[in-house]
């Protein structure tokens, strides 16, 4: 790689050898292409000389006598002399031609016009290079005067055109060899006058670079080898130091990086001067932050007050912010702290610790308590009142004590279910449940999903349509299967209306099993499907619990899909029904 230096001495000796080729080959080529012309002009004459004395020696031509007289004569000597040959009487009237017969000469123009007619008459000699109307080409003519008229000879140019062309190619490789060697003699001289500098620079960009080890080394005892020495001794100075400081930066790095929280420093000018790994993993930013403050890479309301009560330098300042990345909601608590040297404010520092998870814990725990005891608060609340109202005395009256006590039944057959679907639930989340795999016949399966729904197809005038020719048997666990699909068709017969048809379908998909049910129930909004397999989750609360729903049974059923390597989701639009699907690897795939 050539230095800019290099191209500049390249380029200007490059320049002025090639101005002085050029201006030699236009000079030469125009001082031949002239001589060339007064060559041919000159042949032209000694060829005129000639035949005007061929044609005299046998006594002077006179004016007036017949072409046919003297065309054989013009004839041979053009032949021989290899030019064309004219005679022209003093009026202009061409008399003969070589390149004419007899009659073309009848119908030929006058040449009184001519200019080498005319300069041979005024001036003994006329030479001209014109376009010739007769042949229908550039020539050449000369013209001399003879008794009784005037002798011209002429030249097509073609020929002297190759002549020229032939010189031109002859001057165009001199001038390319002529810039060929003076590129050579460019480049060396440049290279010579460049080299030293150049190994300089290249040295200080190594330096750059980090690589403080380098030595330059030119021979020279002029101002650039003076210059060189003192190069390697700051090259020297600089290594030392930097290693120092490097080693400083380093031991503090690592520090940062093994660290869990997220630490940010910046300056008392509110600039960043470092990061580490945890931060940019809480807020999903680029390493690339010099010269940015806080807020450019974190866009936060909260962290902005907390960099403004850093900069202040009064002393720590902490608060909890909330941030949104990638769609979900991230709880940061951030501690800040002044740096000062010698008292004096030189900047802070922001330690930041992701308390998300903890945060959605507290959330889980809340939300699970709520919902557990408004569940459970329910049927409690109607045995208590059933219970109170039978021993106020309707125990007494055997008509209303019969039904009271049936309603205290369901409702505590409610508690048990609810604590019995808690408890399964709970030991498939403590991975306290352990899968049993086998193959699985999908013929008896559906018969006995079909026989245990059958009271409550048969009370709603509902069918349940079973197709799952495609696929025989399954690999899985027979009891979580058996619950999976019994709580999917438990849940559409509910929310299915009288009449309406629920459908089983199961396929193959890839290495996996897939199931759907669908029904024609109500559907679902948008915005409640995501969160349907959450406990206790119920997109119309009073009607599930008048259907007599606990609100678990489609977390149970993720769970179970998810113990078998598999996954669940719902597809559903309001008024058309929905659909319930899961997906379980086969027998190798789990």
């Amino acid at each position: 790689m050539r230095t800019k230096i290099f191209w500049k001495f390249f380029f200007a000796y490059l320049f002025v050898i090639a101005l002085f080729l050029l201006i030699s080959y236009f000079f030469l080529r125009s001082y031949l292409k002239n001589e060339m012309a007064v060559e041919t002009a000159h042949h032209l004459d000694q060829i005129l000389i000639q035949t005007r004395d061929s044609l005299e020696a046998g006594g002077q031509p006179r004016v007036g006598i017949g072409s046919a007289e003297w065309d054989p004569l013009i004839d041979r000597l053009s032949r021989d002399l290899e030019v064309r040959i004219s005679l022209i009487d003093l009026h202009g009237k061409v008399l003969a031609d070589s390149g004419l017969s007899g009659s073309e000469l009848t119908n030929l123009e006058n040449h009184r016009d001519r200019p080498e007619f005319i300069q041979a008459l005024d001036k003994g000699y006329g030479q001209s290079l014109r376009y010739s109307s007769t042949v229908k080409a550039p020539m050449m003519y000369v013209a001399r005067p003879s008794s009784g008229g005037v002798i011209r000879t002429a030249m097509p140019l073609s020929g002297l055109s190759r002549s020229y062309q032939r010189l031109n190619r002859l001057l165009w490789a001199g001038l390319l060899l002529g810039a060929g060697i003076a590129m050579a003699f460019s480049f060396f001289l440049a290279r010579y006058f460049s080299k030293p500098l150049k190994e300089l620079s290249q040295a200080a960009f190594q330096m750059a670079e980090g690589n403080l080890n380098i030595k330059v080394s030119t021979g020279r005892n002029d101002e650039i080898g003076l210059l060189t020495r003192r190069f390697n001794l700051l090259s020297e100075n600089l290594n030392q130091l930097i290693q120092k400081i490097s080693d400083e930066k380093n031991q503090l790095q690592v520090i940062l990086e093994s660290m869990v929280e997220g630490v940010m420093v910046f300056d008392s000018y509110g600039k960043l001067l470092l990061t580490n790994e945890a931060l940019r993993e809480i807020f999903e930013i680029s390493p690339s932050y010099e010269g940015h403050t806080p807020l450019d890479l974190i866009r936060n309301a909260g962290l902005h007050e907390v960099v403004r009560e850093a900069l202040n330098g009064r002393g720590s300042a902490e608060r909890e912010i909330q941030i949104l990345r990638g769609g979900a909601l991230k709880y940061v608590m951030v501690h800040a702290s002044p740096l000062k040297s010698q008292e004096r404010f030189q900047g802070s520092v922001l330690v930041f610790h992701d308390i998300t998870p903890l945060r959605r814990l507290e959330n889980i725990r809340k939300e699970f308590v709520a919902n557990a005891s408004h569940e459970l608060k329910t049927p409690l609340a109607a045995i208590k009142g059933y219970t109170e109202t039978l021993l106020a005395g309707a125990l007494h009256d055997e008509k209303n004590a019969m039904n009271f006590l049936k309603v205290v039944d369901q409702h505590a057959d409610r508690l048990n279910q609810i604590i019995q679907d808690l408890l399964d639930l709970s030991k498939i989340e403590s991975a306290q449940y352990e899968l049993r795999l086998e193959k699985i016949s999908l013929a008896g399966l559906v018969e006995e999903l079909r026989l245990t729904f059958q009271k409550e197809l048969e009370s709603k005038k509902m069918t349940l349509d079973i197709l799952p020719a495609a696929v025989a048997e399954v690999w899985a666990d027979p009891s979580a299967l058996r619950q999976i699909l019994s709580n999917l068709v438990d849940n559409a017969v509910k929310y299915s209306g009288s009449g309406g048809k629920i459908a089983l379908r199961v396929v193959p998909s890839g290495p996996s099993i897939q199931f759907c049910v669908e029904d024609q129930g109500p559907g679902i909004s948008p915005e409640h499907l995501p969160r349907v397999f959450e406990r206790f989750y119920r997109v119309d609360s009073s009607r599930s619990r008048g259907l007599g729903g606990t609100g678990l049974g489609l977390s149970i059923v993720k769970h179970l899909v998810q113990l078998h390597g598999g996954e669940a989701w719902a597809e559903s639009e309001l008024g058309r029904g929905s659909r319930f699907y899961f997906m379980i690897p086969q027998k190798g795939m789990i």
